[in-house]
């Protein structure tokens, strides 16, 4: 087992899948962080 070599693989991979999900997802509409915020009535420096 060569756990260098296994890394490297398996960052290969994570990142080509990220990448493949980065594509295929879907955008969140405009205004939709904003929208939550109101939703569960959060203010500045709170959280």
């Amino acid at each position: 087992m060569n756990l260098k070599k296994d890394n490297k693989i398996l960052r290969k991979s994570f990142e080509q899948s990220a990448s493949y999900y980065q594509k295929a997802r879907p955008d969140y509409p405009e205004g939709l962080f904003d929208d939550l915020i109101h939703a569960a009535n959060l203010h500045p420096g709170e959280g």
